[in-house]
């Protein structure tokens, strides 16, 4: 990106020196690239100054008011709104992005030997009232709304499975009774075992059906990573879901068209979609080839780009350097893969995403101790592929919470957040945050 503010920073450092002088001075042109995306927030991202580092320290969240448990970059405001219950994940809103009166929420939570854990529970945004929609699911997590106005929610676990909400508006209490067979006591969730089993959490949905999602698997003794998946629709049923039938299919990169360069090392790049059994995605991708990533997890689709793009969070693992990264997927007439935003010592982990509309900056959330929120320019008209930049601006005080479910509101300028893991008795706060000035 080539800008005239960009261009002045580096003048105004090198001052009227003498043209020699200047020419012999190691000029970090990566810093200065840094700090003038710093110095520029306002116009970059709407916000008038970024936070330098993360918190540090600790506090008792018990004892803390929700919206005192974050740092936030000047400008922003944040305010508890509700305690939805412990384990709050991701959200969508209802009924819709625009003027949102409910979020639906996962609750992260291992399914109970009873079955009585709360699944889904649903916020309303305005009073704070939380209801539990949904019981019985074992870690949900991955949840959205449809373009034809129903739920779906997964689950993010071995043999984890989708179901669909079919009537958000009704609220009586559903009960998952068997996960195997999809047994539920009540006739408003139904499981969608046609799209996959396997350790959901991030998912685009498009109007006719087809779901982009991942497999949240990390890499271990000589085994991949989780695998893409695409599902495409066969059917409806009476429902007229989309999602009752269809086939399901695996990424293998440097596949296709003749070409075999798939395997170890084949991440990026010109790739092709290959067949396989839904009941056993993962054991059946691994089987063929499938590429593998490095726990892949919260996915969305890029709604500024001309073509059909998504980009998902690979989270990685710090203690080993490797800091994670966010790639994108192409779904043109053949998919293409390439890296969006490079991990890093201070950026590291990125496990929600989340994009701003107006802008379409790509916000990214991280998995960690006082796990830290990224706003990250779009590509301009550089030669890489690579954001142009990012900042921080947003940090959890609490050593021991990450923030999980980061969701704008259609306007760009408003959005949610949970706070997870926080240990506070009566549920992980919902915060809204107010301040941003674009788009």
């Amino acid at each position: 990106m080539r800008k005239k503010w960009m261009a002045a920073a580096v003048v105004a450092g090198l001052g009227v020196m003498p043209a020699v002088q200047a020419a012999n001075m190691a000029v970090d042109w990566g810093l200065q690239h840094e700090n003038a995306t710093k110095a520029n927030s306002a116009e970059l991202f709407g916000v008038a100054g970024t936070l330098p580092a993360s918190a540090e320290g600790d506090i008792d969240a018990n004892n803390t008011p929700p919206a005192q448990q974050v740092l936030l970059a000047e400008g922003l405001k944040a305010r508890g709104i509700a305690k939805p219950a412990e384990l709050a994940d991701m959200m969508a809103f209802w009924p819709d992005d625009s003027r949102p009166e409910y979020a639906f929420a996962c609750i992260e939570q291992g399914r109970a030997d009873d079955g009585m854990n709360p699944g889904v529970q649903r916020t309303d945004l305005e009073t704070g009232e939380v209801i539990t929609v949904v019981y019985g699911t074992d870690r949900c997590d991955g949840i959205r709304r449809t373009p034809w106005d129903t739920i779906v929610f997964t689950e993010e676990t071995d043999d984890g499975r989708a179901y669909e909400l079919l009537r958000p508006d009704d609220i009586d209490p559903q009960y998952i009774l068997d996960r195997e067979t999809g047994a539920v006591r009540g006739d408003n969730v139904v499981q969608r075992r046609a799209m996959g089993t396997f350790a959901w959490e991030g998912l685009h949905i498009f109007p006719n059906g087809t779901t982009i999602a991942g497999d949240e698997l990390r890499p271990e003794e000589g085994m991949p990573g989780g695998s893409m998946f695409r599902f495409q629709s066969r059917g409806t049923d009476s429902s007229g879901s989309p999602l009752a039938r269809g086939r399901l299919q695996a990424l293998r990169v440097a596949g296709g068209d003749g070409e075999t360069d798939y395997g170890q090392g084949a991440e990026v790049g010109l790739g092709e979609w290959v067949t396989v059994d839904a009941d056993t995605a993962r054991e059946s991708a691994h089987a063929v080839n499938a590429t593998g990533y490095y726990r892949p997890e919260d996915l969305h689709k890029d709604p500024l780009a001309d073509d059909r793009r998504v980009c998902w969070a690979n989270t990685g693992n710090a203690e080993l350097k490797n800091y994670g990264e966010v790639l994108c997927l192409s779904l043109g007439n053949r998919p293409e893969v390439q890296r969006f935003v490079l991990g890093n010592p201070e950026l590291n982990q990125p496990d929600n995403l989340a994009f701003q509309p107006g802008t379409g900056n790509l916000y990214v959330i991280e998995d960690n101790p006082h796990g830290d929120i990224w706003a990250c320019l779009r590509d301009g008209a550089d030669t890489d592929l690579l954001t142009d930049g990012c900042v921080r601006i947003l940090s959890v005080r609490d050593e021991d919470a990450e923030p999980t479910g980061f969701t704008f509101a259609a306007g760009g300028r408003t959005a949610y957040l949970h706070i997870q893991h926080n240990d506070d008795p009566e549920g992980d706060p919902l915060l809204r945050i107010r301040g941003w000035t674009k788009p």
